[in-house]
């Protein structure tokens, strides 16, 4: 598999609401290709605008073909930016699906596939804590999720900083 691009927030939010709004990844790459954000305009709403979504990423060095192709994770992940993430790729609420307060999503009930795909685009200022058979345990590569007997696994996710500070008391 290639390497997966790196990308704003921003960028894999928008790219996420286009194809929960049923914009295929082929209309993403022609439209990519012809510069043209008309096959987009059916994701917009009043926080999510696509004519310079191209101009974007290319102005900000983010490969979007090979993000559409290959995959992607995020450069850097904020609050808001995690939860509108969930809402766009998984249709997720918070205090519907999980729980949050600043820096921590818990109680987060994901399918061991979401749960390794939210892995592979999560930053690097957060940690992945993983639920199963009653314990907790740190995420810290794709194994973690080969020899898991649950179907659905519950996640814990909290900001680096806050991780590494609980984890030396």
């Amino acid at each position: 598999m290639s390497e997966r691009a790196k990308i704003s927030q921003k960028t894999a939010i928008l790219l996420e609401r286009a194809r929960r709004l049923g914009v295929a990844d082929d209309v993403l790459l022609a439209s990519k290709a012809k510069g043209d954000p008309t096959p987009l305009k059916v994701a917009e709403e009043e926080y999510y605008h696509y004519d310079d979504f191209f101009t974007y990423a290319e102005n900000h060095g983010e490969d979007l073909e090979s993000a559409i192709k290959n995959g992607y994770i995020m450069k850097f992940n904020t609050n808001g930016g995690i939860q509108t993430w969930l809402k766009e790729r998984f249709g997720l609420e918070a205090e519907r699906d999980y729980l949050f307060s600043p820096g921590n999503f818990t109680q987060l009930k994901l399918s061991v596939e979401r749960a390794e795909v939210l892995f592979s685009v999560l930053a690097g200022n957060w940690v992945m804590l993983i639920s199963a058979d009653g314990r907790e345990a740190l995420v810290d590569d794709h194994a973690a999720f080969s020899n898991l007997a649950e179907d659905i696994v519950n996640i814990h996710l909290i900001v680096g900083s806050e991780y590494k500070v609980s984890a030396n008391k």
